[in-house]
Formats: C-alpha cells, structure tokens, sequence
C-alpha cells in the first residue's frame, strides 16, 4: 500500500526569498511573514525540519539569500487554505483598479528604478491574511518575470512615503546592496508629543510586542541594538512637535 510522506505531500507552501530579505534572518522573516507567528513556535518549526530552506533544516539565525525557497506548513498560509501550493497560484490579474491605483502613486523614476508615494494601509508584502499589496500590484503589472518590476524595501503597513523600485533584476541586487550597506538614507517625518531637542542620537534595546495587528516596538533589555537620530523641523508649542528621524540600525 503506497502513501504520501510529509515530505512528498503536494500542498506545502512554497515561498521564495525576495530579493528584499536578502540577508535577513530567517526567525525574523518568518514572524513578519506569517501573522501571530511567534519565537518559540518559529525555532520548533525549524528545529525539527517542519520549516526547510531549500530542502534542508535551518538554524534561526541562519541568513536568507534572495531566490531560496522556504517550505512551510499549509496550515500557516492564508489561515489553513490547502487549495494549491504557493509558487502555483495564478498571478493577480491587471485590473483597470490595480492600473489606475499603481499610476496614481508614480512619483519619479530613471534608469534602473522608480519611486512610488506608498499610501497607509497598503501593505508592501504579501502574508498570512494579507490579499492586496505592492508587491501583488507588480506581478499582475509585469508582461513576464523578466520585465517585473521588484521591491528593494519595505515600509510599514501604516506608513505612507517614497517607496523605491527597482525595474530588473540587475537593478535589484545594485538597489538592495545599497540599503544593506547604508549607501542610502531613510528618512522619516513623524508628530511627537512634547518639545524634544533641536537633535538627539537614541540608543536603546528594542523589541517588539503586542498581537497580530497591533504590534508596537517597546524599549526592552532582551531586545535588539538600536540607534536613531532626530531632528527637530517644526515645534508646536511644547505640547508637540514635527520631527525628521534616521535609523541608523535596521
């Protein structure tokens, strides 16, 4: 009598790294890929080959290289949807929607790259639970592989500002190097409650807490090296302030 493995069984869900998270670490890609998926779960999956990367168990500080595949569990994606492996899905369809919206956030763009004003609510990746993104935007857009344009960064889901794209795969490896390496600068502008100083470099230990949708970044001694730096632009009395911030970590 003859049966699937585990192994063999034709609905695992099969992602492929993008070039975005090239470098990452897996446990952390892994929490951000898959919505409520926590450390200790994230490290049991991997631990016992329940989660492979290319076929073979990974460690969870093992770096992502961009074009691996990651095979999972179905019951992680969409919330337990078995209907058919990721990497078989159809592409979305170029709706005159999707045209119109893409068109409407076209800021910039040269040899290489273009820029794109990222409204909030727009998620940059697709996830568990996550439907409409730029990146679904790019593969219903694209004529083939070849001619799609590919992410380079992300910004938040709530985040609105200059999202940069590359336009081939060339262009992506030059475009993702550059913000690993910190060749280019992000910079944030935000409102904060008081009167901060006129610059300030913020170090501290970040972590990141709360439940699905609701995740805030909290200082924390058993959190990550951080270090930000403020500017002040505009004050508003003492009771607020508008503020430009770089990361310089992250």
């Amino acid at each position: 009598m003859s049966g699937e493995t585990g192994r063999d069984r034709p609905d695992w869900w099969l992602h492929e790294v993008p070039e975005t998270e090239d470098g990452t670490r897996i446990d952390r890609y892994l929490r951000r890929l898959v919505t409520g998926l926590t450390q200790g779960p994230v490290e049991k999956m991997l631990r016992t080959g329940l989660i492979r990367l290319d076929g073979a168990k990974a460690k969870p500080a093992t770096r992502l290289e961009a074009g691996q595949t990651l095979r999972l569990p179905p019951h992680l994606r969409d919330g337990g949807v078995k209907d058919a492996p990721a990497t078989q899905k159809q592409a979305p369809k170029a709706t005159p929607q999707i045209r119109k919206q893409f068109d409407s956030m076209h800021l910039a763009e040269g040899d290489g790259w273009l820029a794109i004003n990222k409204p909030p609510g727009l998620a940059v990746q697709g996830g568990s639970g996550t439907s409409r993104h730029v990146d679904g935007m790019l593969q219903a857009l694209a004529e083939g592989d070849e001619d799609r344009m590919r992410l380079v960064h992300r910004i938040d889901k709530d985040t609105s500002g200059v999202l940069l794209l590359a336009r081939d795969r060339v262009a992506a490896r030059h475009l993702t190097r550059a913000f690993q390496q910190q060749d280019m600068e992000k910079t944030y502008l935000a409102l904060v409650a008081g009167a901060p100083p006129e610059t300030l470099e913020m170090r501290g230990a970040l972590l990141k807490r709360g439940g699905a949708g609701g995740e805030m970044m909290a200082v924390d001694p058993e959190g990550q090296p951080s270090h930000s730096s403020l500017r002040l632009i505009e004050p508003a009395g003492v009771r607020m302030a508008l503020v430009a911030l770089q990361p310089r970590t992250g």
